[in-house]
């Protein structure tokens, strides 16, 4: 079987604007992150250094009582609530306030709750402290609390943010090397049949998204909890709930990605096997495929050749990678399921292209894509590595 192939003349950068997605994803990481550490350690912890210059006043218990918040789950996930309503004169004039300490939200066990209500029955005079600028202002307990520090939590997530922005670049663009390997190795050709090896295997892909969908997911599960869940939720800000529901569509849609990849370790396995994984310029790469498993399942088979340049532009500290697609050459296009259960082609790769080539801020790779469309189930999505090498080269 032999191929036509055609040029595309058209410049596309999927690179360049994934790497501004990439950016804008990790910026609304650094922003949920930076949210979190703000709203439940520093603001917190400001307020208390605040109201260490507050003038202690004294105030009499009007109410105090345990308020339940019952989980969603088992009976250990209710919280409690103590709130405590008093009343003080401050410069000739009376107020009431409810704060009892600083805090963004008050989830404190049947016994914690319980000790603070018993401390401060209705109708006991104690010491409250008043922002003397805002009278209306006031808190019995002003210092620390470890519910405070949960909101250090989010430094994990400011910190990949703020690396993943930073990088974004790095991630999108092509590996660095070496001008000594700028040449990649390739494996000479015998007079046995190698197998090509894809890329990713379909079992690596899933324990790529399995992984990535249960560390995502398992952090997530901490900002849900407080932001939509927790005996507090009610008072979060709704730019809160706006950016905890955007990651969380995230991990929905990772999910969905691991049930697809599950899914897709029962395809059928399309083996391309040659004598070597290497072709010159002006040369003729010869493979042949087979199908492992039903190939019945398999409606359409397409197999193209991909010609591609990745080029990292370096602009201060910064840096953007453009990307183009230079040829697609179609080598099998088939719905015949006896073609598609196995065969032999022949793809000619231009004189006039570049060869491979790894440099320190550009590279040019060809690849072998299999696609294969199965209706009603995730598509087979294979990648194999071809070498070019320059013209006359002896593979």
């Amino acid at each position: 079987m032999t191929s036509s192939y055609r040029f595309s003349n058209a410049t596309r950068k999927p690179s360049a604007i994934g790497t501004g997605c990439l950016r804008l994803f990790f910026l609304l990481f650094f922003a949920a992150g930076a949210w979190m550490v703000w709203s439940l350690t520093i603001s917190p912890f400001l307020r208390v250094a605040a109201a260490s210059r507050w003038e202690e006043t004294p105030c009499i218990i009007d109410s105090s009582r345990v308020i339940k918040h019952p989980g969603s789950g088992s009976h250990n996930s209710t919280t409690y609530n103590a709130e405590v309503i008093y009343h003080y004169d401050f410069h000739g004039r009376r107020y009431s306030s409810s704060r009892y300490e600083f805090t963004a939200g008050s989830n404190l066990g049947y016994n914690s709750a319980h000790r603070i209500v018993d401390q401060n029955p209705p109708g006991r005079q104690t010491a409250c402290y008043v922002n003397p600028n805002h009278p209306t202002e006031a808190v019995i307990q002003r210092g620390t609390t470890g519910e405070m520090l949960m909101g250090l939590i989010g430094l994990i997530f400011a910190a990949i943010g703020a690396g993943g922005i930073v990088f974004a670049g790095r991630l999108t663009g092509p590996q660095r090397a070496s001008r000594k390997n700028a040449m990649p190795t390739f494996t000479p050709a015998t007079g046995e049949l190698i197998e090509l090896k894809p890329r990713m295997t379909p079992m690596g892909k899933f324990i790529t998204t399995l992984i990535l969908g249960l560390v995502w997911n398992g952090f997530m599960s901490i900002f849900v909890y407080f932001v939509f869940l927790g005996p507090n939720h009610s008072s979060t800000p709704l730019f809160a709930k706006i950016i905890v529901g955007l990651f969380s569509l995230i991990g929905v849609l990772i999910i969905l990605g691991v049930i697809g990849s599950f899914l897709a370790l029962f395809n059928p396995r399309i083996v391309l096997r040659a004598r070597t994984d290497a072709v010159p310029l002006g040369g003729d790469f010869q493979f042949e495929w087979k199908t492992r498993g039903r190939v019945d399942k398999l409606h359409k088979l397409r197999i193209v050749l991909i010609g591609r340049e990745d080029a990292t532009h370096q602009a201060g500290k910064s840096s953007q990678t453009f990307s183009q697609v230079f040829a697609e050459i179609p080598v099998v296009e088939t719905v015949d399921q006896q073609i598609a259960s196995q065969g032999q082609a022949r793809v000619s790769i231009p004189a006039g292209l570049m060869h491979s080539f790894h440099g320190s801020s550009n590279r040019i790779s060809w690849r072998l894509e299999v696609k294969g469309e199965i209706p009603k189930w995730p598509d087979i999505d294979q990648e194999h590595t071809l070498q070019v090498l320059p013209q006359g080269a002896v593979t």
